[in-house]
């Protein structure tokens, strides 16, 4: 079988073996946010914006820590 990932993959217990996302570069995240990709570096050179991690020297971002991220961004100002 050929997983959404284009890989093949014996399915387990009904689903694929492989059931993460993959991770998310800083251009995918740029898009993502509608963001230019040099504001994901200012942050993380200030120690702001989502979770980062290296793998070997490239940066990449887990969407889980993205979205919980983009959740305590969240704002009430416009609640009455």
């Amino acid at each position: 079988m050929i997983s959404p990932y284009g890989r093949k993959f014996r399915p387990l217990d009904g689903g694929w073996a492989l059931k993460r996302q993959p991770l998310a570069t800083p251009l995918q995240l740029a898009e993502y946010l509608d963001i230019p990709e040099p504001t994901l570096r200012q942050w993380r050179h200030k120690g702001t914006g989502p979770t980062w991690t290296r793998v070997g020297r490239h940066v990449r971002y887990r969407w889980e820590d993205i979205e919980s991220w983009l959740t305590s961004q969240t704002s009430d100002r416009g609640a009455a």
